[in-house]
């Protein structure tokens, strides 16, 4: 096969998966201290309309599992905290779970992306460099969206993380007004 072909096809689809990629994360990428810091303030005040509003204005963030969190608290309509607990865990675990599975195959998608992008400049390199220039141009803009997808590949699981050790203890106090300790692994 030609290589100037081969590298163009590798390069137009490297930077394909990396767009794609990235329109997916961009709009779901938000800075997880600050929001918890908020929402935290917000939920301790026991103002849970206001933290309503805030994950409202951030749609398919991970801010929809505190979400699905308070909305399971209120259906319940108990404040025994175990059952309050069980809830809101199932609740946060079932969304949490959900989109850290759909943030995790878009950071594939760019990784990959990124890899036929260096495929596509390691080809146009080894026979002459003869791609044109916008082939070259375009596996090295895969290459970096596939070095910033490796990066943020755990941003999800991080805040998901915190949220479920810091966050979901004061939404069950917030329905409790008990305050519910964090239990390891081993001592659930």
């Amino acid at each position: 096969m030609d290589p100037v072909l081969l590298s163009t096809i590798s390069a137009c689809l490297g930077a394909a998966l990396v767009g794609t990629a990235l329109f997916y994360c961009l709009p779901r990428r938000i800075n997880g201290v600050a929001a918890d810091n908020v929402v935290l303030k917000l939920v301790r005040a026991g103002n849970l309309d206001r933290v309503k509003k805030l994950i409202e204005a951030a749609p398919n963030t991970y801010l929809a599992a505190y979400g699905a969190a308070i909305e399971s608290a209120e259906q319940l309509g108990s404040k025994e905290p175990a059952a309050v607990k069980a809830a809101t865990r199932g609740a946060f675990t079932t969304v949490a779970d959900a989109l850290a599975r759909r943030w995790v195959a878009a950071i594939m998608r760019g990784i990959v992306g990124g890899m036929l992008g260096g495929v596509s400049l390691y080809i146009a390199r080894s026979h002459g460099n003869t791609s044109p220039t916008w082939v070259n141009a375009l596996g090295g803009i895969a290459v970096l969206g596939g070095v910033w997808s490796l990066l943020r590949r755990n941003d999800v699981a991080g805040v998901l993380a915190h949220g479920e050790h810091e966050v979901l203890p004061e939404i069950d106090r917030a329905f409790t007004g008990v305050a519910t300790p964090v239990l390891s692994e081993d001592q659930e």
